[in-house]
């Protein structure tokens, strides 16, 4: 009996741990956290975003390396002309599967015979007063967004205290551009946490 592993198919993840005065992000792929923070500069107040983790692509050294020596490959997708296409994508090394644009994930049968691990990488962030909120997000929301502009769509809400609506924005916004860009939509998840304080900042 041959069983098909085709179908089955993985996920990305990213976790966000915040405990009194630190945050612990564990991920594996390419969805990702990011916290904002307000800073005053020459009497003004200035916005920054911060991934609290990496992106786990294939062409990352040390990722690449390692799929390598698991006998996958590393190649973006080719056309019938040969032109590369996208992102650089895990593959067997003697068949066109399963073509996957990250270097870890949780559930993947074939990707992980190419050396796809799901290895968490666990990264501590230092809060401070300046951090305001966080974004978690699952990778749709990051295909077309940066997170300055993903930070940008969140600070009207932030001002009127709304997470909701903020989530609402984010997730309308991602599924405007995967509708301008590509012929499929990502899924598309997304959480925003305030962390306190006040939120007349931005009125400053």
């Amino acid at each position: 009996r041959q069983m098909c592993i085709r179908d089955r198919g993985g996920t990305t993840n990213v976790s966000v741990l915040l405990l009194s005065n630190y945050i612990l992000c564990a991920n594996a792929g390419d969805s990702r956290a990011i916290i904002c923070k307000v800073t005053k500069q020459g009497g003004q107040s200035k916005w920054e975003s911060t991934p609290l983790n990496n992106d786990h692509k294939p062409d990352t050294p040390g990722e690449k390396e390692r799929i390598l020596s698991k006998g996958g490959r590393v190649e973006a997708y080719m056309d019938e002309y040969g032109e590369q296409i996208g992102p650089a994508r895990v593959w067997l090394r003697y068949d066109d599967i399963p073509g996957l644009a990250m270097s870890r994930s949780m559930g993947d049968e074939v990707a992980a015979s190419a050396g796809v691990i799901v290895d968490p990488e666990i990264l501590k962030y230092e809060v401070n007063s300046d951090d305001k909120f966080m974004v978690v997000a699952s990778d749709g929301v990051w295909e077309f967004l940066s997170n300055d502009e993903v930070m940008n769509l969140v600070l009207p809400y932030y001002e009127r205290n709304d997470p909701e609506g903020a989530c609402e924005k984010i997730v309308k916004e991602s599924v405007k551009w995967w509708l301008k860009e590509d012929e499929v939509i990502d899924d598309i998840t997304c959480i925003v946490v305030y962390l306190g304080g006040d939120n007349s900042e931005l009125k400053n």
